[in-house]
């Protein structure tokens, strides 16, 4: 049997040649180590960044284009990468880049990782123990497109809070603001009723996807989104054994959305306590949800009629109202009913 691991996300986004989930950043090279320089020729028109965030990780498909608008010049370009914070509560954290690819021009372009220069003296500054390097040449008046992909491990709280973001600020060496910026965030096995905060506040949503898009940017902030990544499996635990609980949420976890049904069946068949109804309620609706059952509606309803019953046999139904209001929202959608 599998325990789903709960973790969480921090990421930076990606400006000119960053660490860990940010902008690339424009560098120069001080002795063995490197650090940002500000580019006073070369203009970030556009970036394109798509967050894919899981339970585990996040994977991240930044694309940049860039206009040199002086004569031909040789920039060194780089992608930051994070250290722990123990400040933040980051001790022996993972943060590290997995799989770095960088791209010119749909060309891949070999990397190297770099130390990096921490200032002394400005706190503010831009600075990270590590960078991601490669050189990119431009011709008098070229624009030229710059890619990177990889991924990142989600950082986790005790509490089961989890934070995914994107550094901009790192976009702030290239000259001039950036001309149009696009960020979206998808989540993978995290739904939106589980979000806890989000910021800047300037997002829409599309479909179940965090929209940010502006223009004529002058990235002087970041983007963290906090949501709950433990959900209800605590709550759960207290209703039925911890083991069936740990087991029904790995097999709705992995998409064993069959098995979770007949799981479901065999409990009822064997009977329960009324406070366990919820639970396998939960379940039922979560399963049919997977297998696009037209009956998983039903489920979600009873889920919110037992909500509004008195009596603490309910409070796992009274804490799945987001969930189960949300799938019944999605479902009356998708029928137009």
């Amino acid at each position: 049997m599998r325990k789903a691991g709960f973790l969480g996300v921090l990421m930076a986004v990606l400006v000119l040649a960053v660490p860990a989930s940010a902008d690339d950043a424009s560098l120069g090279r001080v002795g063995e180590a490197v650090q940002p320089l500000f580019n006073n020729q070369v203009r970030m028109v556009s970036e394109e960044v798509r967050v894919t965030v899981t339970p585990g990780h996040s994977r991240v498909d930044a694309t940049f284009t860039f206009h040199n608008t002086g004569p031909a010049v040789t920039v060194l370009v780089g992608f930051p990468e994070q250290a722990p914070d123990p400040d933040r509560g980051h001790f022996g954290d993972d943060l590290l880049l997995h799989d770095f690819l960088a791209f010119v021009d749909g060309k891949e372009v070999a990397v190297r990782r770099e130390p990096g220069l921490v200032p002394a003296v400005n706190p503010r500054a831009i600075d990270y123990p590590a960078w991601y390097t490669w050189e990119v040449e431009f011709h008098a008046d070229q624009t030229r497109v710059l890619q990177n992909t990889y991924w990142v491990k989600n950082l986790a709280w005790s509490n089961g809070v989890t934070m995914a973001g994107y550094i901009l600020v790192t976009g702030s060496t290239w000259l001039g603001p950036i001309g149009h910026a696009r960020v979206t965030m998808e989540f993978d096995g995290v739904f939106p009723h589980q979000l806890m905060c989000i910021q800047p506040g300037d997002y829409r949503f599309e479909g179940d996807t965090l929209v940010w898009e502006w223009r004529d940017l002058d990235p002087l902030f970041d983007i963290e989104v906090f949501f709950d990544a433990r959900g209800l499996l605590p709550y759960v635990q207290w209703e039925i054994s911890p083991g069936t609980a740990v087991e029904w949420e790995y097999l709705w976890a992995a998409g064993r959305y069959s098995e979770l049904l007949e799981e479901v069946a065999q409990a009822r068949a064997s009977g329960y306590p009324p406070g366990q109804e919820a639970v396998l309620l939960l379940y039922e609706g979560r399963a049919r949800e997977g297998l696009q059952r037209p009956d998983a509606g039903a489920a979600w309803e009873r889920l919110l009629e037992l909500a509004q019953k008195p009596g603490d046999e309910y409070h796992v139904a009274r804490l799945a109202v987001g969930e189960a209001s949300y799938f019944l929202a999605r479902t009356h959608h998708i029928t137009g009913s």
